[in-house]
């Protein structure tokens, strides 16, 4: 079983080994610089930053943002050795069972290999892809937005609330004026 332990700042003993993985896991255009990440830490309330750890070794983490009406996972990694061993799909069953509302993710448009095994492997968990255009903004000035397509829990909530949960996500995750 998984344990999730939250992660405070980065001094947290597991900070280092946590963004070498997020760095190793996310393209630069779809991650936060070093310094953007460690002030999530200090300005957000509404943030959470979770170790994953089994069998009293770190395997990977989970951030996320909990809203009035949704919960936004940001990323989601298990370690590249620890891959294959169904501690993802174990790891997000446990997480949805705690939260009661929507959760809402990005993923990256279905044009290579990986991303179609990363859309089938939410859709497997009950996730559904939205059809509305999604971009995500740019982390800061120098990168471009990403086309991404947006996953929910809940199959019709973001049907029938995509704007204000896009509004939601540029205003906080991205700090985007809407």
């Amino acid at each position: 079983m998984i344990h999730f332990q939250s992660c405070y700042s980065k001094e947290d003993i597991y900070f280092i080994a946590l963004y070498d993985l997020y760095v190793r896991s996310f393209p630069e255009n779809e991650r936060r610089s070093h310094e953007g990440f460690v002030q999530l830490f200090e300005k957000q309330n509404s943030f959470y930053c979770t170790v994953l750890m089994h069998e009293n070794r770190f395997v990977g983490f989970l951030t996320f943002w909990e809203f009035n009406h949704f919960v936004y996972i940001e990323h989601f990694a298990i370690s590249p050795q620890q891959r294959g061993q169904s501690l993802g799909s174990s790891t997000l069953k446990q997480f949805m069972k705690s939260i009661s509302k929507p959760i809402v993710l990005e993923v990256e448009l279905p044009e290579s290999d990986t991303a179609k095994r990363r859309i089938r492997f939410y859709e497997c968990l009950g996730f559904c892809v939205c059809n509305h255009s999604y971009k995500q903004p740019p982390y800061d000035k120098n990168k471009e937005n990403v086309p991404m397509l947006l996953m929910c829990s809940k199959k019709d909530f973001l049907e029938k609330n995509f704007e204000e949960t896009r509004n939601t996500l540029y205003k906080y995750v991205y700090s985007q004026e809407v």
